[in-house]
C-alpha cells in the first residue's frame, strides 16, 4: 500500500474528487431546501438548534442500541453450537 494516499486516476481519487465538487454545489441549495422543510414541519424550524442537537443524538442512540443488543445475544451463544446449526 502506498502511504501517500490514493494514486491519481484510481477509483478512490475519482470518488474523492467528485465528493469535493459536490459539496460546494450543494451548499447554496441548503437555504431554499431548508425553507421547503420549514413548510413541512409543525411547531419547529429546520434551523432550530435544539433540533440539530437532539435528532442526531437520538439517531446515534438508536444506532448504538441496534448494534449492542444483537451482540449481547450473540455473546451468550456458544460459537461451536451456533456453527453446527
Amino acid at each position: 500500500m502506498d502511504p501517500g494516499g490514493p494514486r491519481v486516476g484510481s477509483p478512490q481519487s475519482r470518488i474523492t474528487q467528485r465528493q469535493g465538487q459536490a459539496w460546494p454545489s450543494g451548499w447554496p441549495a441548503r437555504w431554499p431546501l431548508s425553507e421547503l422543510i420549514d413548510s413541512l414541519l409543525f411547531g419547529i424550524t429546520s434551523r432550530d438548534p435544539l433540533t440539530f442537537v437532539l435528532m442526531p443524538a437520538a439517531i446515534a442512540l438508536v444506532t448504538i442500541l441496534a448494534n449492542v443488543l444483537p451482540v449481547g445475544g450473540a455473546l451468550r451463544e456458544n460459537p461451536v453450537v451456533a456453527l453446527r446449526n
